[in-house]
């Protein structure tokens, strides 16, 4: 690997905005399926996000819709996988998912889908209706689509996932620093994890590397030089959490470890 990209500085941020630090990242192949048909191919996949659709107290709702054209290139048939973050929804749900860890196991299963967790932990709970609504979507298929974004106006979280080459990945990485400003802090805390990438579903394997009180003001949390910074290998996930958290603008600092 050549030098100048093992000593390349990245940088990833955690933020408090409607668009910023998605939850998912989601892609679709069309391949086809042992036994299906020539008849019927696949034509695109979409998703849609509804924040309130599902079953409990109008939880969380995902829907992954397949459609497919026959010979002649018509529209034909669409099947749909339901995803509701607690029992009682209407509609034929396919599973309940209470985490996103779960969501991304249950995502997986579907035909020509890959989907991966991104900024938020294994165990973090879809039973809210705390996210911002999308209409169904086409799902790209040469690169990997983020969505599923918290609504920041009804929590007081927010998250970055790194790894190396990609977010998802076990590459090892060498933590340069952790640093910005936040508004409200009460109560409020900054971890630094090596993140599980096996088992999606759970984050018992999580492993924390350092936690700190979070503080409002201009803060350095971790500040290495290049040839001091402790090599982790990743994915990690760093998350701000407080009683009051309404602002953010911390930026992780790291280089890839790998040679």
């Amino acid at each position: 690997m050549r030098e100048n990209i093992v000593n390349e500085v990245r940088l990833a941020r955690i933020q408090m905005s409607d668009s910023a630090n998605p939850m998912l990242a989601i892609r679709y192949n069309r391949v086809p399926i042992a036994g299906e048909s020539i008849e019927l191919q696949p034509q695109k996949a979409t998703i849609a996000i509804d924040n309130n659709g599902g079953g409990g107290a109008a939880s969380l709702r995902v829907t992954v819709a397949l459609y497919t054209m026959d010979s002649t290139g018509t529209a034909s048939t669409t099947t749909s996988y339901i995803y509701d973050a607690a029992s009682g929804g209407g509609a034929s749900v396919t599973d309940i998912c209470e985490t996103l860890g779960e969501l991304v196991d249950e995502l997986n299963k579907i035909p020509g889908i890959t989907a991966y967790r991104m900024n938020a932990a294994a165990d973090y709970s879809l039973a809210t209706n705390d996210f911002v609504d999308v209409s169904a979507t086409d799902i790209i298929g040469h690169e990997f689509m983020e969505t599923l974004y918290r609504d920041v106006s009804e929590i007081h979280y927010s998250a970055v996932r790194i790894g190396v080459p990609q977010f998802m990945d076990r590459g090892r990485i060498r933590l340069l620093g952790v640093s910005g400003t936040v508004t409200g802090a009460t109560t409020g805390t900054l971890t630094v994890s090596i993140d599980p990438v096996e088992g999606e579903g759970g984050a018992d394997s999580e492993k924390l590397v350092q936690s700190f009180a979070l503080v409002a003001a201009e803060t350095a949390y971790m500040d290495y030089n290049i040839l001091d910074a402790p090599t982790i290998q990743g994915p990690l996930l760093i998350e701000a959490s407080s009683a009051d958290l309404s602002a953010a603008s911390i930026v992780v600092r790291y280089v890839n470890a790998e040679v």
